[in-house]
């Protein structure tokens, strides 16, 4: 009996494709390559572009490079985990919880988020549109990156930061897509450029009666947040007054004051955020309860375009943003983390700011 032996070609200096991943298995995927090491690439499968059609690419190159020290909780108890990579080569913050993996996609126009649901092969397509931005950049914003390696940095402060979600804000998008579209970003940078030595906890709060109902659009409702956020802080037994490193937002559909869509007190415990106004306006506020201020606030010029930095406090339509802080505010808000507020004798840290 004669036996034939085949052996498969590959042409010389050519080699053999990885196998892509679909949709419908991008979350077993993930947590797979997870597993064995980072970092770790996947050839992801998605909806092709014109531009990919032509170049003949039917894929896009998903690269996890590392696990952030952070732990999202959201409101039904349910843990998630955060990791920093690429998509295409443009920067991304993952988000991995329950049985779903969101992609957030820092843009010109927006914060684009994609949801993967495992055996499910829809993808859920997001975008958080930037109110402000109404005309689109010639060029498109290229987030610049410093090599910091989180997984081998020494972590030796802790931040939590209490998320609450009003109620109006139930009807429009849910607390996992607020993380996704206007915090996850944020936790990223954050983590890897502007405090790397800290590990930051976040914990999404929504549905509580007299919390996250509370009326505002009003000239007190800084106040009346921060005196909720007390009530409830003592009734769950966490620290308010003594630690600089517990924060709370309140995260509303409309401007918490006339014309104001966001306001914090500067190096406080808490702040107000509007989803109606710019999408970098959670990042704005939290960076004043960190100890970034409007002055240092700049306009940069990155990849053949200017961007504004999240302190910046006039908008132009045209700029895009920069997703990170100027180089004077993250000095500001290192000091803050290790050294604490420059108001120690004040219940509400600074005065309130608004923006």
């Amino acid at each position: 009996m004669a036996f034939a032996a085949t052996m498969a070609m590959v042409a010389p200096g050519t080699q053999a494709q990885p196998p892509t991943t679909t949709p419908s298995e991008l979350v077993a995927r993930f947590d797979q390559v997870v597993n064995e090491g980072l970092p770790a690439r996947i050839e992801l499968t998605l909806q092709g572009t014109r531009k990919k059609r032509e170049a003949g690419r039917d894929s896009d190159t998903l690269v996890i490079e590392s696990r952030l020290p952070a732990d999202i909780v959201f409101a039904d108890g349910v843990h998630s985990e955060m990791f920093s990579g690429a998509l295409g080569g443009k920067p991304v913050a993952m988000t991995r919880r329950d049985d779903h993996l969101d992609i957030s996609i820092p843009k010109e126009d927006g914060m684009h988020v994609i949801g993967f649901t495992t055996n499910d092969p829809v993808v859920e397509r997001i975008r958080v549109a930037d109110t402000g931005l109404t005309g689109d950049p010639a060029v498109p914003l290229r987030r610049e990156r410093r090599e910091i390696d989180t997984n081998n940095n020494i972590v030796n402060r802790t931040v939590t930061l209490n998320m609450f979600v009003h109620d109006d804000v139930m009807g429009y998008m849910t607390p996992e897509h607020v993380h996704a579209g206007y915090v996850a970003w944020w936790l990223d940078d954050a983590l890897r450029t502007t405090m790397p030595f800290t590990k930051i906890d976040v914990t999404y709060h929504s549905l509580i009666r007299g919390v996250t109902d509370i009326p505002y659009m009003h000239a007190k409702a800084l106040i009346d947040w921060t005196r909720t956020a007390k009530r409830w802080a003592e009734e769950e037994d966490i620290a308010y007054e003594d630690t600089h490193l517990n924060k709370f937002m309140l995260i509303t559909l409309l401007p918490p004051e006339s014309k104001v869509t966001g306001i914090a007190w500067q190096e406080g415990n808490s702040a107000m955020s509007a989803i109606s106004g710019r999408y970098r306006i959670v990042a704005h506020e939290l960076g004043h309860l960190f100890g970034a201020v409007h002055e240092n606030g700049a306009i940069q010029y990155k990849s053949g375009w200017w961007c504004e930095s999240n302190m910046y406090p006039f908008a132009w339509a045209f700029r895009s943003n920069c997703y990170t802080y100027s180089d004077d505010n993250q000095r500001r808000m290192r000091a803050y983390i290790v050294e604490g507020t420059q108001w120690p004798d004040s219940p509400e840290g600074g005065p309130p700011v608004v923006n």
